[in-house]
């Protein structure tokens, strides 16, 4: 895809909930179903990989793992396409992850122009993924936590609507 045709696309969010099922998200009537019904949703997407590392370097190169070659914890991303084609179209990219294997520590973060790690809490500006989440009450709230989190990526993002 020649991301510099596609001329109507304002913000392009892309969310990886690593390990959480589908169902669990849209029955409870949360933001990230309605995201879902005015946005682009794929349903039947399956995952290339049985863990983390090679299914997320997939994602990002559009390639499946004999090709892009991440497939085990010691590998590390050469190059992130998906990225690349949003810099080289004119977009600013942000990167924000939790996930170790979208890190710093695996290349993950070279290609972005700005990247947090809210892992390690590496945020110069303050926004603490891990504090905010752990400051959340326990119990069966979980919807009210993931609705918190994407509220500080937007925050992140410096994005308020």
């Amino acid at each position: 895809m020649d991301l510099r045709k596609v001329g109507c696309m304002r913000n392009v969010p892309f969310l990886s909930l690593d390990a959480c099922r589908s169902d669990y998200l849209f029955d409870h009537g949360s933001r990230i179903a309605s995201l879902a019904k005015n946005n682009l949703l794929f349903e039947n997407a399956v995952a290339p990989s049985r863990w983390s590392h090679p299914s997320h370097a997939s994602i990002f190169t559009g390639v499946p793992p004999h090709e892009h070659g991440i497939q085990t914890p010691q590998d590390e991303y050469k190059t992130i396409p998906l990225v690349e084609e949003l810099n080289d179209a004119g977009y600013t990219t942000y990167g924000v992850s939790a996930n170790p294997f979208c890190s710093g520590a695996y290349g993950f973060d070279t290609q972005f122009d700005t990247f947090f790690n809210t892992l390690n809490l590496e945020n110069p500006a303050g926004i603490e993924a891990n504090d905010i989440m752990g400051s959340l009450p326990e119990g069966d709230d979980h919807l009210n936590q993931i609705n918190q989190y994407v509220h500080l990526l937007r925050a992140a993002l410096g994005h308020n609507s």
